[in-house]
């Protein structure tokens, strides 16, 4: 009597998930991770390099990660009514500008850009 090997049918891996998932029948199984991939005709060296990315990025990681709103606080001054706030930039050879706040983005950028060749004395 010819034995035939049994080869488990399981989707296709395509997601970190999937690999999660698949590291976790490993953990339980108990068996070394070359004789697992075997029975699962998985290459080693793939489950090895996904299970190296499982460790290094935590389930639910990447949903955490995001950039927070921070809101400076605001203080109240006592300017003339006249007066606007602005952002005083001194610059060697006695170069002095005067930004208002709140100059657009676009204007800042051709200023800044221009200073950056310049050679001061």
């Amino acid at each position: 009597m010819i034995k035939e090997k049994i080869v488990q049918s399981i989707r296709p891996i395509k997601t970190i998930e999937d690999w999660r998932r698949l590291n976790k029948k490993w953990e339980s199984s108990g068996t070394p991770q070359k004789l697992f991939c075997k029975e699962h005709d998985i290459p080693y060296a793939t489950f090895v390099y996904w299970r190296s990315k499982i460790v290094q990025a935590p389930s639910g990681l990447a949903k955490k990660i995001a950039f927070q709103e921070i809101k400076a606080p605001t203080y109240e001054t006592s300017l003339p009514i006249n007066s606007k706030p602005t952002i005083n930039i001194s610059l060697p050879g006695n170069i002095a500008i005067t930004i208002p706040i709140g100059v657009e983005e676009r204007v800042l950028t051709i200023l800044f850009k221009s200073l950056k060749g310049i050679v001061y004395a």
